[in-house]
């Protein structure tokens, strides 16, 4: 086998690379992440079930993003992906309840959304 030739014709083009607690890493992860869902899900609207291919993928990707955001944080990025819409589509809100006070329904519809709502959480969680 000769691998002299190997990678010759290949032309990568890398995006600058993110640190992972900024924005656009994390709107970056999302942004795909909802992609291959919605992807997956019109795939099932044609009669074409993804699931058992694409499973390994998404335990992957979820543990990939529980492994840089923690625990909380991934919970909300699975909220964000799997549930913010209900069955006609319609946008679900996310509840919300500080202590002592009354449930807050925040609607998000963007993955800068949700970032920015990340970092009001944990804003007041440090004080």
């Amino acid at each position: 086998m000769n691998l002299r030739n190997f990678g010759k014709n290949l032309n990568l083009k890398q995006k600058q690379p993110a640190s992972n607690n900024t924005k656009a890493f994390f709107v970056d992860i999302v942004t795909l992440f909802d992609g291959v869902y919605q992807r997956t899900i019109e795939m099932d609207s044609f009669g074409i079930n993804m699931e058992t291919y694409d499973d390994g993928f998404y335990t992957l990707i979820e543990n990939l993003i529980l492994k840089i955001y923690g625990e909380w944080k991934t919970e909300l990025v699975m909220w964000y992906v799997y549930d913010r819409f209900d069955e006609n589509e319609q946008l679900m809100p996310l509840l919300l309840q500080e202590e002592e006070q009354e449930e807050e329904e925040v609607f998000i519809e963007t993955p800068e959304q949700l970032w920015d709502l990340l970092k009001k959480i944990e804003k007041k969680s440090k004080k």
